[in-house]
């Protein structure tokens, strides 16, 4: 490389356009020799990228080799430098819409004018160091205040040059069409009339420096109100722009919003995105003669508008950012060219087409990165019977799965051969273990290279798997086997699926007493990952072998057709709290069921006894609730017993028996003195005083006799005097005399036995009824 040769070329050469130039040149040389190169679009976002930008501008930092980003929506100031970004907040300049460009001669990032929103345009000037805040810089005289404008560094005469924009006078909205340059501080206007080189006037258009032709190259833009939309090219050599057209005829669609960046190691200026355009008309660049459409290796960073662009010099790569919209807009690319090679295909035999299968227009060859492959689609001619793909064949080498060829990895120019024609036929014979299906079922002949499918279904709580000699691929319960080029089976078989849940259904929280059976049963489900119940898989239960516990119905059960599993529990004679586990293998925590095993209930049931009698025991009882408790009441001769008090319950002779006891309560004896009533009566042929009522008699402290003994006496008496004649002696013999009453106490009952019913009490007692046998 000849350094005096280049420097002798400029009149006013940095020594960054210096090193633009030879790394152009050193580019151009070893590019001469190389077969092919491509384009190459790479996602490099970081993982947590800053928040989407549009309608900001980049530069490239070429002394800190970095790029920066001047955000409009938060007036900070972003860094990239390859593999993430560093944020300068700022705040001296604010939000707007700016333009930026790096002026290399002092390393400052230079920012003019611009639009804060609504009609607040400005005209001011800021320098950044790359540190700091912004300064601001007051020249004698600046451009007109406006927004939407374009600005480049020209590196051969180290000027910053802005051009166009809206708002160049104060109302209505005009297109600027004068033309700035800025160089330590200070702005100079340059040609001042349309006819002596300016551009017409416009806002929203794109520039970059191109360094090998030193000059500025503008593309695009639009009116103010966009009813003129541009796609002329011009170029501004530091004197007058002069309108560029392409050789070739070929020219990007109109166009505004978009970017324009200068790859200095292809010397070409690249276009990238902008408004109202279509898909096929991302990608452009120009190499001072020619516009030239590139189709890069997908994926790109698809459709763009108001998004920043620069070249990294020092990773020689294309930098972009941002989108209108937040679709994408806080994505970071890269573009770079890779060695490529092409990739021919045709048609050997037989009758069909193949091409491309992401562009079907694309002609042979198609070029591709190094290291990439190609797919193809393959389609026999539909007036041919049986036609079919037969084989693929050339130099690439690769796969055929159906109608689809994938070339292995492409790193030689290569080619993709394909044969069409009618194939022999062969047998598929499918079939299916227990516990699922396959459909069809049946013996399939297909011919060769065809790929049947098949729908393979497992049971609930089943998986399927698919075995057999055609190979292939199970997805969901679709099956698809590979190119058939012999007679082959598909053999289905089904394996109960893993537990991946055990959960308690029923049974927690359970209480009892000790020595009697919980209420309800302990279970549990499993089920697989998918939630399908599991049958047939063995539960193993088991319970503390120390302390409160129970005993279970059984310690291992296997699941029903539900996925559940259950046991009996009885309560051991410990009072306590404990959990039974329920374990299946393969799943390692087991799951608790809590149990609670209670003291035997009990009640105290407290007797008592009022005078005249006795109960016993006499003492306060405990009993087991539900169970009755006895007592034995007895009565002084000659009282009643009852019995009362909160127990309830039945007297049976002396014995009483209380209901069931349910809580503490009392059992209370009484005793009543006795009493009777006594009805006389008498017979033929004579009467009685005191026929009309019944005579009562009660018992006596002294001395009695039994009314029955004197009644059965009287009538003793009265069938001796049976005859007139002798009645009147019995009369006689019956009358007492006064002086001998009868002794009421001979009559006494003994204290052993029952108390007799009517006790005489007195003599006038004893008078009455000496007359009533006097009177028989």
């Amino acid at each position: 490389m000849n350094f005096h040769c280049i420097l002798s070329r400029a009149r006013r050469v940095s020594f960054v356009s210096v090193l633009l130039g030879a790394l152009a040149l050193c580019t151009s040389a070893h590019d001469a020799g190389a077969a092919t190169s491509m384009p190459v679009w790479q996602n490099v976002t970081p993982v947590s990228p800053p928040a989407y930008t549009a309608e900001s501008s980049m530069a490239f930092d070429s002394a800190r080799n970095r790029a920066v980003l001047f955000d409009a929506g938060s007036g900070n100031v972003r860094a990239w430098d390859g593999g993430a970004w560093t944020t300068y907040p700022l705040s001296n300049v604010g939000a707007r819409i700016a333009p930026i460009t790096y002026d290399a001669h002092s390393g400052r990032i230079v920012l003019f004018g611009g639009s804060a929103g609504g009609a607040s345009r400005k005209n001011d000037t800021w320098e950044w160091s790359g540190s700091g805040d912004w300064t601001g810089v007051n020249p004698a005289s600046s451009p007109m205040f406006r927004n939407g404008h374009a600005m480049a560094y020209d590196a051969t005469r180290e000027q910053s040059v802005m051009t166009g924009g809206l708002y160049c006078s104060f109302s209505p909205a005009t297109e600027c069409a004068d033309t700035w340059v800025y160089a330590g501080g200070v702005w100079t206007q340059t040609a001042t009339t349309a006819g002596t080189g300016y551009a017409p006037g416009r806002w929203r258009a794109a520039m970059a420096y191109d360094a090998a032709r030193h000059v500025v190259v503008m593309f695009g833009g639009a009116s103010a109100n966009y009813a003129s939309v541009y796609n002329d090219t011009w170029e501004y050599d530091g004197a007058a722009w002069t309108k560029k057209v392409s050789v070739n005829g070929l020219a990007p669609a109109p166009r505004y919003d978009h970017a324009l960046a200068y790859d200095a190691q292809r010397q070409k200026i690249v276009l990238y995105g902008g408004s109202g355009i279509g898909p096929g008309e991302l990608h452009w660049e120009w190499d001072g003669t020619n516009w030239t459409r590139v189709s890069a290796a997908a994926p790109d960073p698809g459709a763009r508008q108001q998004h920043a662009m620069t070249y990294d010099s020092a990773r020689n790569r294309l930098v972009l950012t941002g989108n209108f919209g937040n679709q994408g807009g806080n994505e970071v690319w890269e573009l770079h060219y890779s060695a490529a090679y092409d990739v021919g295909f045709s048609v050997g035999s037989g009758s069909g087409t193949i091409g491309v299968a992401a562009d079907t227009s694309v002609t042979s060859p198609t070029t591709v990165v190094a290291g990439a492959s190609v797919t193809f689609t393959l389609t026999p001619d539909a007036g041919v019977p049986n036609n079919a793909i037969l084989s693929v064949g050339g130099t690439c080498g690769g796969t055929l799965v159906g109608s689809t060829y994938v070339t292995n990895a492409v790193n030689a120019d290569c080619t993709v051969v394909a044969n069409f024609g009618v194939p022999p036929s062969y047998t598929v014979t499918p079939s299916a273990g227990a516990n699922g299906t396959i459909s069809p079922a049946t013996q399939q002949t297909v011919f060769r290279s065809a790929a049947p499918i098949f729908t393979v279904t497992a049971n609930p709580g089943y998986s399927a798997t698919v075995g057999g000699t055609c190979g292939g691929t199970l997805i969901g319960t679709q099956y698809t086997t590979h190119p058939i080029v012999a007679d082959c089976t598909v053999a289905a078989s089904f394996d109960q699926n893993p537990p991946a849940q055990l959960t308690v259904t029923a049974g927690d929280a359970q209480q009892t007493v000790v020595g009697t059976a919980f209420v309800n049963p302990l279970e549990v489900r499993v089920v697989d990952a998918g939630g399908a119940p599991l049958a047939g898989i063995p539960v193993i239960f088991s319970v503390p072998a120390t302390g409160a516990s129970a005993s279970l119905s059984a310690t291992t059960v296997l699941t029903d057709a539900d996925g559940r599993a259950a046991v009996t529990a009885l309560a051991n004679g410990i009072v306590g709290s404990y959990t039974v586990d329920a374990l299946v293998t393969r799943l390692e925590i087991p799951r608790q069921i809590g149990l609670t095993n209670l003291p035997v209930p009990t009640a105290t049931v407290t007797p008592s006894a009022g005078a005249h009698g006795t109960i016993s025991l006499n003492v306060a009882q405990t009993i087991v609730v539900g169970q009755t408790a006895t007592f034995a009441v007895t009565a002084e001769a000659g009282y009643t017993a009852s019995v009362g008090g909160t127990c309830g319950g039945t007297l049976n002779g002396t014995q009483y028996t209380t209901n069931k006891i349910v809580a503490d309560c009392t059992v209370v004896a009484s005793f009543t003195l006795q009493t009777f009533a006594v009805t006389p009566s008498a017979g033929g042929n004579g009467s009685q005083a005191r026929a009309s009522r019944p005579l009562s008699a009660r018992p006596s402290r002294g001395r009695f006799r039994s009314v029955s003994s004197i009644a059965s006496n009287c009538r003793s008496l009265v069938s001796r005097c049976d005859s007139r004649r002798r009645r009147k002696a019995h009369r006689r013999r019956c009358r007492p005399r006064q002086s001998s009453p009868i002794r009421t106490d001979s009559l006494r009952s003994r204290r052993s036995r029952t108390p007799s019913p009517v006790t005489i009490r007195s003599k006038r007692w004893s008078r009455a009824w000496r007359f009533r046998c006097r009177s028989i």
